[in-house]
Formats: C-alpha cells, structure tokens, sequence
C-alpha cells in the first residue's frame, strides 16, 4: 500500500530583506495557476507550404506565446507567503510586479520545481518540437 503525506512542503527564501515561504500548491491554487497559463498559450494549426502524398496542405500545431507573465504571477501568488509567526499571508501582485525581473523569474523557477510543474513544461517544448 503506498502512503501520501497531505504536508506541504515549503522552502524559504529571503528576496531584499524580507522572508518569504514558497510551499506546494493546493489543488485549488494550482487549478487557477493552469488557468491563467492556459490563458497565455495559443495553439494554431498552421500551414507552411509542405504537401502530403495526397498533395494536401500539411499542418502544423504551432504554440504561441502570448503572455506568460500572468502564469507566473499567478504561480508566485499561490505559492509565496510572507515567513513569520502571525505572518504567514501570501504575496500580494503588487509585491511581485515591484519586484526586479530576474528575481521574479527565479522565485518563479524555484516555485515550479517544489511543485512539479517543470515535468509538464518540459514535456510541453518536447511535444512543440516535434510538430
């Protein structure tokens, strides 16, 4: 019989001079990460002058990016929560959007591996590639 913890994992991290927590994503919060992904991410069947044995245009998925920066906002808001006893609130937009880039980008990665969604993206670009 396999055995599941339902704790969530949490890693701390400090960004300026404040401590924050990055935890697992309840089923909820990642609910709502997909969705807002979902909302940055286009899937086009197009045709680039290729011809099948028919003489039939061939197409091809193409994905689009149209804006991922809602993802990973989304991300950063349902897994980051400011550390401390009496604390603990989960960061707000606002937070985030003050915050530089690259730090962003970062915290985002690290809250994506706690929560097991680079697999998907990985698998993601993989399948891009093929088509």
């Amino acid at each position: 019989m396999k055995e599941y913890s339902i704790e969530l994992k949490v890693e701390e991290v400090k960004v300026g001079e404040i401590f924050y927590e990055i935890r697992q994503m309840t089923t909820a919060g990642r609910s709502k990460y997909f969705k807002a992904q979902n909302q940055g991410i286009e899937v086009r069947l197009m045709d680039h002058g290729d011809k099948d044995e028919k003489g039939e245009p061939e197409l091809r998925r193409e994905i689009i990016l149209k804006d991922l920066e809602g993802a990973q906002i989304e991300l950063l808001c349902n897994t980051m929560f400011l550390a401390g006893e009496g604390k603990s609130r989960p960061v707000s937009r606002e937070e985030i959007n003050a915050w530089p880039a690259v730090v962003t980008e970062v915290l985002a990665k690290q809250a994506s591996d706690l929560n097991g969604l680079a697999l998907k993206e990985a698998k993601l670009e993989a399948e891009a590639e093929k088509n």
